[in-house]
């Protein structure tokens, strides 16, 4: 009643405040602390209390334990002796539970009315009973007794066999006694390692009874397999299995799988996971001939295909660890191969190539780009694939990209399969499934091997285009890839998008089919399953096209069509023998269907992915800066990367590469020789154009900010290998796995990095990217403004950013006593005295150290012959002229190494040999840039990178050159820095049209080569292709040839009739890309230091001419007088009127043809050609001053200033006379 009541009732007075209780006061019995202590003593008390009684418990439990234990075990050893007395057939006394065992089976079989009595296998069966109740795998005598068992089984059923008698074990009454037999074998092989001396007859046993009962093996299937995956990977370590163990493991493995039950589909899904992910399963097994020869490769399918159809067991799948799968593709690919193998020695039919297809369609996507990274480490971005793929994987996979592989799929999907015209237009709905197969195979394997991808499209291309063997022509080639755009051409997805690029950003999101509850999701499910079939073929379409638009001659793509016979005509061009893959008007639906995919893709970047704009670009900028959880914080889950048509890593990012890539083949081509109207590549109606422009330069300055954020970023946390190296190096550790690793992670971030920036800036610059990607969608006078203003923001920029840094210079430089270069009001003046006659090299010992600054302002002053300096300011008409001076020289050298060479229409390109003549030591001064080939090779690749940013600078500061450069090399300007999203598919990829800017000789050569009726191989050609060092009468030396192969062991394989396409896309790429490549490289490094290169991706090449040397239209006199400046007596006074010499300046201008004003053009700027935006961008102005009264003297110029000396002629036959005399001689400044 009273918690606090001690038992004694007299109140003791407690007045102590600590709390303790003074020993007089307290009692013995009477815990310290009073009332709380009493409660605390009563507490423990308690505690004792209970602990004992669970002590007591506790041990009585034990002892029931102990005692069931021993009672269990003691009647075990009974049954182990009456087993061991039944088995050597000796006399005992058997138990009662034995004998109401052996009862009760006899009962149930008086009972059945059907089959025969058991009264023969009744002792067997009596035995197996008794030996599951004591068996012990754990237990030796346990593990020899089953030995026994196992043999007396296999004797008798062995017995049995040769009697043709129905095997006691298949009996009704055994299944469930086997089962658990099975069970207990399965647990003998999972403990230790094997072999032992049990290993065989645990085999031979668990063989006879997944053969007795395979139904009821199947249900613990799982279980089967995990145990023999993981007795294999046990056995012997890394070493195969013996013989004789392994001919009864593949027994074991294939019994559960032959007998065809409700069970099989289970248990093959069991040995696909569990045993055929396992590594180096072939090694194990010593082959794997014999399996492949009894599996059943339809139902292997379908147990694969039960996951992929499956919502659920489709998202375990992609799930699953890569390594598993790529084994798992390994050895199906490898099994596959055998059986073709056997089927062809026993003349059999060949499997359908639907069965094989769909086992790749599914699991080909999962590991696609887990394929790529591992063959090419250097392009992952995470550390998991940074690992070589093993090599039996990469060796069966390898088989996937070869051509022998893709040929035979395509001629096979030709015969086997219906065309795609009497699938998709005759209606037959079950075979769509099947080209849904085939595309989604072919598009994974481009993905998979990506520096084969052109191989794998050409080898398709062939395969499925082959013509009957007694045929001599390749007619039916191409309508491969018609019959192909006529399966998507009236598809809801081109339809739709066809006709708006809004249409496209609901199909390309594609929900993924999920678990149908209603007729709603159900309905939902088979709109979703329609669209990615469509998808499929559309992108495969696209793969397609795209490699023949790369083989394939103008005179080809013309060839069905009116205008390409009018050009053959014209051309005198036999024409080809291939039919042209698409008609024209086919080609400009293609395009409409392009461009607007390609807008879309582009420009709806964020609404594609389901994240507005908003949202993504806040979470990129984060990511950049490495702050995952700022992106995804608890609580949210990180969303799930979109997969176009639901092929499973197949990004958006893929799909504008491929769309970006093709449609910028079409406008070149279009470019070329017009075929589609203007208009219709054009998408301005979707802007505003008022204020685009402007929106456009507010997006480059917010990408330029980001760049400089990160390279500040870099500056604090060096990310680059390089950086590593040099700190490695200060701290004097050597080159360590652990360096090495650190530096492949710092890579990998650096990459992740760039990644992150690029989906940022697809965000923050929805306009930039289509400049960059698709800027054929914008007007060319548009895009040349804002390359304008781009280089205006730049040059803002960077007098912002060098006025502090040149204010500390100059500080620094005054304390030092030292001021060159620098003035105290901040501006940089780089200056150097350039020798007449030697500018080229001057310039480049001048100012090839200063890297990027070339782009600020420099000052030059003029040495003449005599070594005395030309008088003179340079207010920038001495830049323009040492400018133009550089290019007119080093374009035109002939002394020393040509660094560029012209083809047939005297345009320029690099030089092929540039490199090899250098090592060689070629040419009459050798030695000046170096002694050995290595530094000699350096110094000429520097010099091609001074070229580069020359030439940026030309065009940095608006100076027109006139050069002209071939049509082949100003397209690598436009695809180098274009394309972020699509570097790979959009990047220069050499062509036979190509070739023709080259050498027209090799271009009609190869034409003919491609068109040629008879046998190839009596050409005698192989893949090896001779180079010639130098020209006959050059000074350099005699002539030289090396031989290359074009391919490894290239001079032992024929150019035959299947390959000589091949062998054209070889040539071709050897003479455009490898022979240029380093020369290319380091000219465009110069030239991408001055000018962005993604501003260069702007254009076409045909645009890029135009803007290094000017508008190639005839003269816009009235452009030219609005724009014209006066000096001296010409200037205009207060009346407003010419002077009369001027006044007959622009009559004689008005009556001459546009030839001839070309040449004044060009004798008073040093270009014909006018600015691109007209004479209002001519910098310095266009201007004209009288130079005396003398009629007979000539007009002169000063082309620096673009000045015109014009004397003041009185009439106009003078002066027309005089001006064409002058322009027409090449006189000049020397005349004044």
């Amino acid at each position: 009643m009273f918690p606090t009541f001690t038992g004694n009732a007299r109140r003791t007075r407690q007045i102590n405040l600590s709390g303790r209780t003074s020993s007089g006061n307290s009692s013995k019995n009477t815990p310290s602390g009073g009332g709380q202590g009493a409660v605390a003593h009563a507490h423990q008390e308690r505690m004792l209390r209970q602990q004992e009684r669970d002590r007591l418990l506790a041990a009585r439990k034990l002892q029931r334990i102990w005692r069931g234990y021993r009672s269990r075990e003691s009647l075990k050893d009974s049954w182990r002796r009456q087993w061991d007395a039944s088995l050597e057939g000796e006399g005992h006394q058997e138990s009662p539970l034995f004998e109401i065992q052996r009862h009760t089976s006899v009962e149930a079989n008086e009972q059945r009315k059907d089959g025969p009595p058991l009264s023969h296998d009744s002792r067997s069966l009596d035995q197996l009973r008794l030996l599951l109740r004591f068996l012990d795998v754990s237990q030796e005598d346990d593990l020899r007794r089953l030995d026994a068992w196992a043999a007396q089984m296999l004797e008798a059923e062995q017995q049995q066999q040769q009697q043709q008698q129905r095997l006691s074990m298949t009996s009704p009454g055994w299944e469930l006694p086997l089962l658990r037999l099975a069970k207990r074998v399965l647990d003998a092989l999972a403990i230790g390692t094997h072999p032992t001396q049990h290993t065989r007859p645990n085999l031979s046993l668990l063989q006879l009874l997944a053969r007795s009962v395979p139904e009821r093996t199947a249900s613990i299937s799982t279980r089967y397999y995990q145990v023999l995956s993981g007795f294999i990977s046990r056995y012997r370590g890394d070493g195969p299995v013996e013989e004789d163990d392994a001919s009864l493991l593949l027994e074991c493995l294939l019994a559960p799988l032959q007998a065809i039950n409700p069970g099989t589909l289970d248990a093959y899904e069991a040995f696909i996971w569990n045993l055929l992910t396992m590594p180096d399963l072939e090694m194990k097994l010593r082959g794997l001939k014999t399996m492949s020869s009894r599996l059943n490769l339809r139902v292997l399918n379908a147990a694969i295909a039960k996951q992929s159809r499956d919502p659920a067991s489709s998202e375990q799948l992609r799930l699953r660890d890569k390594d598993q799968i790529l084994w798992l593709l390994a050895h199906l690919i490898r099994l596959h191969r055998e059986l073709d193998g056997l089927e062809k020695e026993q003349g059999d039919a060949p499997l359908l190539v639907t069965d094989y297809l769909s086992i790749l369609a599914t699991l080909m996507p999962l590991v696609a780009t887990e394929i790529a990274d591992r063959l090419d480490p250097g392009r992952a971005d995470d550390s998991e694939s940074q690992e070589d793929l093993p090599e039996p994987v990469a060796a069966e996979l390898a088989t996937l990209a070869s051509q022998r592989s893709i040929m035979a799929l395509a001629a096979q999907s030709r015969t086997q399969l219906p065309t795609i015209g009497e699938v998709y237009l005759g209606g037959l709905e079950d075979e769509k499934d099947d080209f849904s197969v085939l595309a989604t195979y072919l598009l994974s394997l481009i993905r998979a091997f990506p520096r084969k991808s052109d191989d794998i499209r050409m080898w398709l291309y062939l395969g499925a285009g082959t013509v009957p063997p007694d045929s001599k022509t390749n007619a039916a080639a191409a309508p491969t890839v018609r019959h192909f755009w006529e399966a998507t051409r009236y598809s809801e997805v081109v339809e739709m998008i066809s006709k708006s690029p809004r249409h496209a950003i609901d199909l390309v999101k594609i929900r993924v089919p999920t678990s149908a509850s209603n007729e709603d999701e159900r309905a939902s499910n088979i709109v979703a399953l329609t669209r990615m079939r469509e998808w499929r073929l559309v992108l495969v379409f696209l793969e397609l096209y795209s490699f023949v638009l790369k083989v394939i001659d103008d005179d080809e793509f013309f060839s069905d069509n009116d205008m390409g016979r009018a050009a053959q005509r014209l051309t005198g061009s036999a024409g080809s023998k291939r039919a042209s893959p698409l008609p024209l008007n086919h080609v400009r639906e293609v395009i409409k269907f392009l461009v607007n995919l390609g807008f879309a893709l582009c420009y709806s970047a964020s609404e594609m992915d389901g994240t507005t704009e908003r949202e993504r670009a806040d979470g990129l900028r984060q990511y950049i800066k490495g702050a995952l959880s700022s992106v995804f914080p608890p609580g949210k889950v990180k969303p799930a990367e979109a997969w176009v048509a639901g092929i499973h890593g197949m990004t958006i990012s893929d799909l504008k590469g491929t769309v970006t890539g093709l449609l910028r083949m079409l406008y070149e081509r279009d470019s070329r020789r017009q075929f589609v109207p203007p208009d219709q590549w054009l998408m301005t109606q979707y802007f505003d154009m008022d204020t685009f422009i402007l929106t456009v330069v507010f997006e480059e300055e917010k990408r330029r900010t980001l760049q400089s954020e990160e390279s500040d970023d870099e500056v604090t946390t060096p990310t680059s290998p390089g950086s590593v190296d040099a700190a490695a190096a200060v701290d004097g550790v050597r080159d360590t796995d652990q360096s090495r690793r650190l530096r492949t992670a710092q890579a990998i971030q650096s990459n992740r990095q760039q990644q992150a920036r690029k989906r940022y800036l697809e965000v923050i610059a929805p306009r930039l990217e289509i400049l960059e990607n698709m800027p054929f969608f914008i007007p060319f006078s548009t895009r040349v403004r804002i390359f304008r203003e781009f280089i205006s923001l730049s040059k803002f920029q960077s007098s912002e950013a060098n006025r502090d840094r040149d204010r500390e210079s100059w500080r620094m430089g005054f304390l030092r006593g030292s001021m060159l270069g620098v003035n105290p009001d901040g501006s940089s003046r780089r200056h150097a005295d350039i020798r007449r006659g030697h500018v080229f090299d001057d310039a480049f010992k001048e100012f090839y150290g200063i890297g990027a600054d070339l782009k600020e302002t420099i000052h030059i002053g003029f040495v003449d012959q005599w070594g005395h300096a030309e008088a003179g300011v340079d207010g920038g008409g001495v830049t323009k002229e040492f400018l133009t001076s550089i290019t007119g020289e080093a374009f035109a050298a002939t002394e020393g190494v040509r660094l560029f060479v012209e083809n047939d229409k005297h345009l320029l390109y690099p030089n092929p040999s540039a490199l090899d003549e250098v090592r060689l030591g070629r040419g009459p001064r050798p030695d000046e840039l170096g002694q050995t080939p290595a530094e000699r090779e350096k110094a000429c690749l520097q010099r091609y990178e001074f070229l580069g940013r020359i030439i940026g600078k030309c065009l940095y500061e608006g100076i027109l050159v006139d050069i002209g450069f071939a049509g082949f090399f100003l397209l690598k300007w436009a695809l180098t820095g274009g394309s972020r999203a699509a570097s790979k598919e959009s990047g220069y990829r050499p062509s036979l049209n190509d070739v023709r800017d080259l050498d027209e000789s090799l271009y009609q050569g190869l034409l003919q080569l491609k068109n040629h009726t008879g046998d190839v191989s009596e050409l005698g050609l192989d893949f090896s292709i001779t180079d010639t060092i130098g020209e006959v009468g050059d000074g350099s030396g005699p002539v030289q040839t090396i031989t290359r192969e074009l391919r490894p062991g290239g001079s032992r394989m024929a150019v035959t009739n299947s390959n000589r396409l091949i062998y054209i896309s070889y040539v071709a790429r050897h003479k455009l890309q490898t022979r240029q490549r380093a020369q290319t490289d380091a000219f465009l490094l110069g030239l991408g230091s001055i000018i962005q290169p993604s501003w260069l991706s702007m254009f076409n090449r045909a645009e890029l001419q135009t803007l290094v040397s000017g508008d190639a239209s005839e003269i816009d006199v009235a452009d030219l007088r609005r724009h014209t400046s006066y000096g001296g007596l010409y200037v205009i006074g207060d009346d407003g009127l010419e002077h009369p010499t001027v006044q007959l300046f622009w009559d004689v201008m008005n009556s001459i043809s546009d030839a001839d004003r070309r040449n004044v053009v060009k004798f008073v700027t040093s270009t014909p050609r006018a600015p691109l935006l007209g004479f209002d961008q001519l910098k310095p102005t266009f201007t004209i001053r009288d130079s005396g009264t003398d009629e007979d003297r000539l007009p002169s110029t000063s082309t620096c200033v673009n000045l015109l000396k014009l004397p003041r002629y009185t009439t106009v036959d003078t002066l027309r006379e005089k001006l064409l005399y002058a322009v027409r001689s090449g006189a000049g400044f020397d005349l004044s």
